[in-house]
């Protein structure tokens, strides 16, 4: 019959115990799985912590360079292996790392994983065996992670004064191709002057509630002032009458111009936003594109006027519209800088206009 064999007295269980390596550790911030391999590499290579060499080393038994140790890693925990610095301590991460309100997080490390160097409170460099189903789950977080900086990204391009831009690209257009003075010229400043205004009421204006009242006015009536330019650069014969009716609206434009800038005359608001004078402009552009599309087809005045008309439906988009419909405002309003950009400086012409004059 089978005896079970009688324990003999261990001396060592009166030794003091000694605490256990542990298993988990503490730093500030996530814990991002990367591989064992690649930190080591960043380490030594970028940070130049050579003394990682000897000491995964001694722990690998192997030789002190990369190669074999990430060799030797490779072999004893897979081509999945990870590697994290934590400290022992919470109060140690916190105060090392943290900047005062940081909390350290506790991290919980598998039984596979091992020290690789040990430089005391500062910290210890596990390495680790990564798991294929945590390593696809960190992927999804990271993917849907990217989204959403991406997506923060594209909302902050909302915060461009992209009738600004616009007025930078018609202005930079006028000075190379040399705008006349009788036609061209006061068209294009009745124009400029009408963007910086809507581009500066539309980022900064819209943040101050008695600017958008006080200079909704002043807007609706540049946009008039431009609109009319257009109709009058079109409709009458060219000469010293079209010329002075040109300089007297441009005229017209620089002191509403000023005007709303420096508030010395408040004119009704009526209620109104900055709406109409976005829709006004929307509305001479469309009658633009069609016009252009009669006469001159394919053409550069024709690409200017997509251009505005893209850029208004954008701005629209992004007053009227939802908090989800932010990024695709923003990313119409881009598309438009890049029509007109194209327009300007890609197809040789003349200086920009809506109608072909």
């Amino acid at each position: 019959m089978y005896q079970q064999p009688q324990r003999r007295f261990n001396p060592s269980f009166l030794r003091p115990i000694s605490k256990p390596k542990t298993k988990h550790g503490f730093r500030i911030g996530e814990v991002y799985e990367t591989k064992a391999t690649s930190v080591l590499s960043f380490e030594v290579n970028e940070l130049g912590n050579t003394h990682l060499l000897e000491d995964a080393a001694a722990v690998l038994k192997c030789q002190p360079n990369l190669e074999d140790i990430n060799r030797e890693i490779t072999k004893r925990w897979g081509a999945n292996a990870k590697a994290v610095w934590l400290c022992d301590c919470k109060a140690w991460a916190e105060e090392l790392y943290g900047s005062g309100e940081d909390k350290a997080n506790k991290v919980l490390l598998p039984q596979n994983a091992m020290v690789l160097s040990d430089i005391g409170a500062d910290g210890k460099l596990y390495v680790y065996q990564g798991s294929e189903a945590r390593e696809r789950v960190n992927a999804l977080f990271s993917f849907f992670s990217i989204e959403v900086k991406t997506q923060m990204k594209i909302k902050a391009l909302n915060q461009i004064p992209w009738f600004i831009v616009l007025a930078a690209i018609l202005g930079l257009n006028a000075f190379m191709n040399g705008a006349t003075a009788e036609i061209r010229l006061p068209n294009a400043l009745t124009q400029l002057l009408l963007y910086v205004a809507l581009g500066y009421s539309l980022v900064w204006g819209v943040k101050k509630t008695s600017w958008v009242s006080s200079r909704a006015m002043t807007v609706f009536l540049m946009t008039g002032v431009f609109v009319l330019s257009t109709l009058v650069s079109w409709f009458i014969t060219p000469g010293a009458a079209l010329s002075t009716s040109l300089w007297l609206l441009t005229i017209v434009q620089l002191v509403l111009w000023v005007n709303m800038f420096t508030g010395w005359k408040s004119l009704p608001s009526l209620g109104m936003g900055l709406e109409p004078s976005i829709l006004m402009l929307l509305f001479a552009v469309v009658a633009g594109v069609w016009i252009n599309l009669l006469h001159l087809g394919w053409s550069q005045s024709l690409l200017w006027n997509l251009s505005i008309g893209t850029l208004c439906t954008g701005t629209l988009l992004n007053r009227w519209g939802k908090s989800n419909t932010d990024d695709a405002a923003a990313v119409i309003c881009l598309v438009a800088i890049l029509i007109a950009a194209y327009a300007a400086f890609a197809i040789s012409g003349l200086t920009l206009t809506l109608l072909p004059i």
